[in-house]
């Protein structure tokens, strides 16, 4: 956008900015971007697609919960969801 005295107040954009609202709206919804704009190369999708803050959270979130979260282990090594497991089998 280019800001000039005919336009102070006025939202401008390019429609080649709309490649990428789309691109990227298209990936937040789990929708094959590639597919969808046509594109054959990985990398064009890389540059045209922006991930929003609240989704890179919200992976960084399932990632980390297993890997930061997870239950203490037992003396045995084992975490309370292996004890009730294999109590389980054993009693099958």
């Amino acid at each position: 956008m280019t800001r000039t005295p005919a336009n102070r107040g006025k939202l401008t954009a390019r429609l080649h900015d709309a490649r990428h609202t789309a691109a990227t709206a298209l990936m937040v919804l789990w929708v094959p971007v590639r597919a969808m704009m046509g594109w054959s190369e990985a990398s064009t999708a890389t540059r045209y697609t922006h991930v929003p803050d609240d989704l890179r959270r919200g992976s960084a979130t399932q990632v980390g919960g297993p890997l930061w979260n997870a239950p203490e282990p037992a003396p045995d090594g084992l975490t309370p969801e292996h004890q009730e497991a294999l109590g389980e089998f054993s009693q099958s």
